[in-house]
C-alpha cells in the first residue's frame, strides 16, 4: 500500500513538473515557430475561468455546514482571482492589458494558494461568505479598471512583441508560489492519504510550472502555447474534482434514500406494535365505555375491582352510580359539554365505590367517531390516583402550616386573603426579639415563639379571629367577620397588646416581658397596607398605627412594583431599545457622531424615557441587564457604520465585575473599536477612582475614546478631568441652554473651552435648542453641538 501511494505521488510529480520542464527545454529548438489564433486562446482562458469559478463555488457549498477555514477554502480564494482575471483576459486584444490581466491571474492566484499553509479554524456564517464575495468584487473592479484605463498599467510588451521584465517577474513569482503551495497538498496527501489533496497537488503544480515557463516564451510561439495547454490540463483536473464531488453527493443522497426506506419499514412494524399497546392499555387501565346517553356498555376487570360492582351490576347503568357528593355538578357539566363537541376531556374525579369508600381517578374521556365523524360511543380511561391525592392533601396541609408553631403560615394567609373581598388585618411584631435570641440562644427563642403562638391562638379563638405566623417574630391576626365593625377590631387588638404586655411570659424558669408593635389595616385584603402601618409604628415608636391613605409610601411601593414588572417584561420581550441623537461637527457642518440613549417601549408601543425607570432599575438590581442590552445593541450598529457612537457608562457599571467583563468581551469581538466613545456619566460620582482609571486605560488600548458627561456641574473639576485623560467633555445643558441670555453661564463655558483647547480636549455643547444658542457656540469655537436644534433622538433606521 505504501509503495502504491509513493508511485502515484512520483508519477504525479513527473507528469506535472519534470515532464513539462523537459518538453519546454526541447521546444527551445523550435523557437521560431509561431501560430497566431486569438479564438483558440480565448477558448482556453475562458473555459479555465469558468472551471475556476465553478470549483470555488463547489468548495464553498461543500464546506458551508462546518463553517471552517480549511486548505480547500483558502485555495478557493486563488481560484476566484484566477477565474475573474482569466475571464476578462479572454475578452481583450493583444497588448499590455492582455498580458497584464494574465500576469495578475498568475500572481494573485499563487499568493492566495499559499494561504493553505495557514491554520484551520471555525468562523461565523457571515464571515464565511463575506470573504469570497468581497474578493470576487475586488478582482472584478481591478480587471475593469485595467481595461478602462490601460495608460496607468506598466509596460508588459516590448515593441518587438517580447515580454518585459515586469511581465516575467509577475508570472515567475506567481508560478513559484503555486509550486510552493503544492508541497502543502503533497504533505497532506502523505499524512492523510486523501485523494483530494493529490488532485490539488497536481492541479497546483501544473499552474506553477506554466507560470515559470512563461519566462522562456514569447507571444504566439510554441512555448507560449505549451504552457497554455498546461494550464488547460490543470483546469481539467479541477473539473474532475467537481465531477467527483457531485458523484459523492449523489451517493450520499442514495444512502439517505435507503435510510428512509428502512425507516418506513420500521414504521410498518410500529403499526403492528400499536395493536399490542392497545391491548396493554385495556388490560392495565380502568376502562369503561358508554353510549350517547351515558349508559355503561362495557367495563374491564380493573373497573370492577376499584368500583366493587360486577359487570352485570354496571352494564346499562349511568356513571352517576359512582358519583361522590363532594364532586361538584359543574365538573360533570363541563365534561358533557366537552365530549359532545367531539373534544377530549381530562380531569380529576372523586368517586365512591359500592362499600361507600371514596377513591380518586385521573380520567380521560374520548368521543369515538365513525367514518362520517359522528359520535358512536364514549371511551373513558382512568388511573387510580387515590394515594397521590391523599399525599398532595397532606403536602398542602404542611405547605400551609408553620412547622415550629403549628399556626397557619404566610402562604395560608395569602390564600385566605385571595378568597375574600373584605378583611381587617393586624400585623404584630415582637420588639427587640433579636436580643432574646442573642442572649439566650436560638433554641430558647423558638420556645418563646411557641409560647407566644399558643397564647395568641387562645385569645384569637375566643374572638373568632384567624392567626398566622408570617415569619420569624411576626404574626398576623385577621378578622373575616361580617358583623364586626372597625372600632371593635381596633379595640380587640389594643386589648391583645395590653394583655401580652402586662403578663409575664415564663420559659424555662425565665420570666420575660414581651412588647409588640402593630400595624392595622381596615377593610382591605392586601397585606401591604398593614405592613406599611407597622413600619410607621416602628418608626414613630407607637404601640400600633392604623393605615390611612396619607401614608404615601404605599403608592410609591405600588408604583415601584409596576415599573419593576414593566422593566422585566421589556427585557424578556426585547423592548429595551436604543435611540441615537446626532452630534454636529461645527467645523465641517456634518454629522459624524451620535449619542446612544436607552428607551423602553411599553405595552401600548409608546416610547418611555429613562427618567421613569432607570432609578427603579437600579433599586431592583435590573440595571446591569439594561446596560448589557444597550451595549449589545449599540455595538451591532457600530459594526456597520464609520460614524462614532457614544454610549453612557457609570462608575457602577465599571465596578460591576459581570458588566465590565461583558463590555470587554463585546469590544474584543467588535470590528470598528475606534468608533466607540465611552461617555462617563459624571453625576454618579467616583469613589473607587483607581478601578475606574484601570478600566479606562484598558479600553483605550482598543482605540476607544473617553467623554465626560455633564461637565460643569456635580463632581466637575479640572484635575479630575486630567486624571481620567478624557478625549471629549460634554458641557452640561444647564450651562448651555441660557448661554445666549446669561453672561455668567457664558463666562463659565468660556473658561472651560479655554482649558480644553490648551489640553487638546474636544468639546460637545449639549441642549442646543435654538439658533441663538448655536451662534454663541460657534463664537466660542466649540467643536460639536448636540440638541433638538440639530435633531431629536431617533431610531437608527430613521437616521
Amino acid at each position: 500500500m505504501r509503495q502504491q501511494k509513493d508511485f502515484i505521488l512520483y508519477f504525479t510529480l513527473f507528469v506535472t513538473l519534470v515532464l513539462p520542464i523537459c518538453m519546454a527545454l526541447y521546444m527551445q529548438n523550435f523557437a521560431a515557430w509561431k501560430y497566431e489564433s486569438l479564438p483558440l486562446h480565448s477558448f482556453l482562458e475562458a473555459s479555465g475561468a469558468v472551471v475556476a469559478i465553478m470549483l470555488s463555488l463547489t468548495i464553498f457549498i461543500i464546506h458551508q455546514g462546518k463553517l471552517e477555514l480549511n486548505y480547500q477554502y483558502y485555495a478557493s480564494f486563488g481560484l476566484i482571482c484566477m477565474g475573474v482575471f482569466d475571464a476578462f483576459h479572454s475578452t481583450v486584444m493583444v497588448g499590455d492589458t492582455f498580458v497584464w490581466l494574465h500576469a495578475l491571474s498568475v500572481f494573485f492566484g499563487g499568493i492566495f494558494f499559499n494561504l493553505v499553509w495557514l491554520s484551520e479554524y471555525s468562523i461565523s456564517r457571515k464571515r464565511y461568505f463575506i470573504f469570497p464575495i468581497t474578493l470576487f468584487f475586488i478582482s472584478v473592479f481591478i480587471a475593469i479598471i485595467s481595461i478602462l484605463y490601460p495608460q496607468i498599467l506598466p509596460q508588459m510588451l516590448t515593441k518587438d512583441g517580447e515580454f518585459t521584465n515586469m511581465a516575467n517577474l509577475l508570472n515567475v513569482f506567481g508560478g513559484s508560489m503555486f509550486i510552493l503551495s503544492s508541497f502543502y497538498f503533497i504533505r497532506t496527501y502523505l499524512s492523510e492519504q486523501n485523494a483530494d489533496s493529490l488532485l490539488f497537488a497536481g492541479h497546483t503544480m501544473l499552474l506553477g510550472t506554466s507560470g515559470v515557463l512563461f519566462f522562456f516564451s514569447s507571444i504566439w510561439d510554441m512555448q507560449w502555447w505549451f504552457w497554455h495547454f498546461l494550464r488547460f490540463f490543470a483546469y481539467l483536473i479541477a473539473f474532475y474534482f467537481m465531477l467527483r464531488s457531485f458523484y459523492n453527493s449523489v451517493l450520499d443522497l442514495d444512502i439517505t434514500n435507503k435510510k428512509f426506506l428502512y425507516q418506513n419499514r420500521e414504521l410498518n412494524e410500529s403499526g403492528k406494535l400499536l395493536l399490542e399497546y392497545k391491548k396493554a392499555i385495556f388490560e392495565g387501565s380502568i376502562i369503561s365505555a358508554s353510549d350517547l346517553n351515558g349508559r355503561i356498555t362495557y367495563v374491564n376487570e380493573e373497573f370492577e375491582k376499584i368500583s366493587g360492582y360486577s359487570k352485570d351490576e354496571l352494564i346499562g347503568k349511568g356513571h352517576n352510580i359512582l358519583r361522590h357528593p363532594q364532586t361538584p355538578k359543574s365538573t360533570f357539566k363541563d365534561l358533557w359539554e366537552t365530549i359532545q363537541s367531539k373534544r377530549t376531556w381530562k380531569g380529576l374525579i372523586k368517586n365512591i365505590n359500592k362499600e361507600g369508600k371514596s377513591f380518586c381517578t385521573k380520567t380521560t374521556v374520548i368521543p369515538i367517531t365513525d367514518s362520517n365523524d359522528n359520535i358512536i360511543e364514549y371511551l373513558a380511561l382512568r388511573e387510580d390516583v387515590t394515594e397521590l391525592v391523599s399525599s398532595q392533601e397532606e403536602l398542602k396541609k404542611n405547605f400551609y402550616t408553620d412547622r415550629l408553631t403549628n399556626l397557619s403560615n404566610r402562604y395560608k394567609l395569602f390564600e385566605d386573603l385571595k378568597n375574600t373581598q373584605n378583611a381587617n388585618i393586624a400585623i404584630l411584631n415582637i420588639d427587640n426579639f433579636k436580643h432574646i435570641n442573642d442572649f439566650y440562644g436560638d433554641s430558647f427563642g423558638d420556645k418563646v415563639l411557641i409560647k407566644i403562638s399558643s397564647k395568641l391562638l387562645d385569645i384569637s379563638y375566643k374572638l373568632r379571629y384567624n392567626i398566622y405566623r408570617n415569619h420569624a417574630d411576626e404574626f398576623s391576626i385577621v378578622s373575616f367577620l361580617d358583623d364586626e365593625d372597625n372600632n371593635t377590631f381596633i379595640k380587640h387588638i389594643k386589648e391583645i397588646l395590653l394583655n401580652m404586655q402586662n403578663s409575664a411570659l415564663k420559659v424555662d424558669e425565665e420570666e420575660l416581658s414581651i412588647n409588640f408593635s402593630a400595624g392595622i389595616s381596615l377593610g382591605f385584603f392586601d397585606l401591604q397596607f398593614a405592613d406599611i402601618a407597622l413600619k410607621e409604628a416602628k418608626k414613630f415608636k407607637k404601640d400600633f398605627i392604623v393605615y390611612s391613605h396619607e401614608m404615601t409610601s404605599y403608592e410609591d411601593y405600588k408604583n415601584n412594583l409596576i415599573w419593576v414588572k414593566r422593566i422585566k417584561d421589556a427585557l424578556v420581550n426585547d423592548r429595551v431599545v436604543v435611540v441615537f441623537q446626532p452630534i454636529l461637527n461645527n467645523k465641517t457642518n456634518t454629522i459624524d457622531k451620535y449619542e446612544s440613549l436607552v428607551r423602553i417601549i411599553d405595552e401600548d408601543d409608546k416610547i418611555v424615557s429613562p427618567y421613569h425607570f432607570l432609578d427603579i432599575a437600579k433599586q431592583s438590581k435590573l440595571y446591569p441587564q439594561i446596560t448589557k442590552r444597550v451595549f449589545e445593541k449599540v455595538f451591532k450598529h457600530i459594526n456597520f457604520t464609520n460614524k462614532s457612537i457614544s454610549v453612557n457608562i457609570t462608575a457602577e457599571d465599571i465596578l460591576n465585575k459581570s458588566t465590565k467583563e461583558f463590555i470587554i468581551n463585546q469590544l474584543q469581538e467588535l470590528n470598528n473599536k475606534q468608533n466607540v466613545i465611552f461617555e462617563l456619566v459624571e453625576s454618579e460620582g467616583i469613589e473607587s477612582f483607581d478601578d475606574v482609571k484601570l478600566f479606562i486605560d484598558e479600553i483605550k488600548t482598543f482605540g476607544c475614546k473617553i467623554a465626560i458627561d455633564d461637565f460643569g456641574t456635580g463632581y466637575s473639576n479640572f484635575e479630575y478631568l486630567l486624571k481620567l485623560e478624557a478625549d471629549i467633555i460634554k458641557i452640561d445643558g444647564s450651562l448651555i441652554k441660557n448661554i445666549d441670555t446669561d453672561i455668567n453661564n457664558y463666562n463659565v463655558v468660556e473658561s472651560i473651552v479655554s482649558f480644553a483647547k490648551k489640553n487638546n480636549i474636544k468639546i460637545v455643547a449639549e441642549f442646543v435648542s435654538s439658533q441663538k444658542i448655536q451662534d454663541k457656540i460657534i463664537l466660542l469655537d466649540i467643536e460639536y453641538s448636540q440638541g433638538y436644534l440639530i435633531s431629536e433622538p431617533k431610531f437608527w433606521e430613521e437616521l
